[in-house]
């Protein structure tokens, strides 16, 4: 049984909390459906692969692109932001990673759905159909399946270019000005398009803002009033009450944010 590296969320006090605690014990597929007549953005929640990145993505996907997420399929298509081509990821089975007492150790979706899971299981397929052979991570329990912790854990990835690749979306608006920010993307204190941020990686107390954001760390932006954004934590989706002051989305604390429209 190969053990999860749990992903922890470092407190001020020098305690953790975790996105996830589990171990892959089997692969099942439980006959679920892939989805309700429409995606909503609170179903996908991060599990033990270090994802943040994508969920968010995902979210604010479903959020305010949702026509872009495709309807029940095998074949997922993603795009490749170097290339700027659409590329098929096509999965074989709806088989997800349980722990030994039925948990999934991955994305979960709240509703019971099964698109959020499949979205990041195509999508880590996807990231290691492009590593050589010898460089591709595989399950070590089931050499048929991907190992997505392993596959996420190769490198960080860009919320931003995670929305490129799910929606196809071109016009990409990284790292604008508060002012541009505000003025555009915005209509009514709600995003016109699918916005994130992500956090750098420094000590969490800087990062009180004025609520206590994760260092290194993406969120979906889900509203704004005159003072503050209101983010969602990929872990925790039921937490909507995160807020951060307009004014500091700066590069001092800030890997990056933005949007990306069609």
């Amino acid at each position: 049984m190969r053990k999860i590296r749990a992903i922890r969320e470092e407190e001020e006090n020098g305690s953790y909390t975790n996105c996830c605690q589990g171990e892959v014990h089997h692969w099942d597929d439980d006959g679920s459906n892939y989805s309700g007549a429409y995606k909503y953005p609170d179903e996908p929640v991060q599990g033990c692969a270090k994802d943040c990145f994508f969920i968010a993505a995902l979210k604010a996907v479903a959020y305010k692109a949702n026509d872009r997420l495709l309807p029940e399929t095998d074949n997922f298509r993603f795009l490749n932001t170097e290339t700027m081509t659409v590329e098929t990821i096509t999965l074989n089975d709806r088989n997800l990673a349980y722990t030994s007492d039925n948990r999934l150790v991955y994305a979960k979706g709240r509703s019971g759905f099964l698109w959020p899971m499949l979205y990041e299981k195509a999508y880590a397929m996807w990231l290691n159909s492009k590593k050589s052979p010898a460089n591709q991570h595989w399950d070590a329990i089931d050499k048929t399946q991907p190992d997505i912790e392993a596959i996420f854990a190769d490198g960080g990835g860009n919320g931003i270019t995670a929305i490129m690749q799910i929606t196809h979306y071109r016009d990409v608006h990284e790292k604008p000005s508060n002012t541009t920010m505000n003025s555009e993307a915005f209509e009514d204190g709600i995003p016109l398009y699918p916005t994130v941020v992500a956090t750098k990686n420094i000590p969490a107390p800087q990062l009180a803002l004025p609520d206590k954001l994760i260092p290194q760390h993406t969120y979906m932006i889900d509203s704004a009033d005159q003072q503050y954004y209101f983010l969602i934590n990929p872990c925790d989706p039921t937490n909507t009450n995160l807020r951060l002051y307009r004014s500091r989305l700066t590069d001092v604390k800030f890997a990056t944010w933005g949007y990306v429209r069609p």
